[in-house]
């Protein structure tokens, strides 16, 4: 079985469109906390584990000095990968997983232009 990243890169070689491709892995995200939510438990926890690895990926590439987006659109997203973060460092049932499913979802519309 292929690792997420080796899919990842698999996926990013077939499409130009890299935004999109962006977009998916939000909206799976937002798909597992979906799920994660419902059924609580393990699976909640599995789904916040793969948010944690996705906003701490781009809080750390939006503090990059080598990238490309305007500073102050780095800025507020590095802001709202932090709020993210710290909301997932709460306990698990004080976790608003309501919050971390619109932030994420607000993202992948954004990078697929729906905003």
């Amino acid at each position: 079985m292929k690792s997420g990243l080796d899919l990842y890169r698999q996926n990013r070689l077939l499409t130009d469109d890299w935004r999109t491709l962006e977009a998916e892995v939000f909206r799976r995200v937002v798909f597992s906390l979906r799920q994660g939510h419902e059924a609580g438990g393990v699976e909640l926890t599995k789904a916040i584990a793969d948010a944690r690895i996705l906003w701490t990926a781009v809080r750390d590439l939006v503090s990059d000095d080598s990238n490309q987006l305007p500073p102050d659109l780095r800025q507020a997203i590095a802001s709202l990968a932090r709020a993210l973060l710290v909301e997932m460092d709460k306990p698990l049932p004080d976790i608003d997983v309501g919050f971390l499913i619109s932030a994420t979802t607000n993202v992948a519309e954004g990078l697929e232009g729906k905003s």
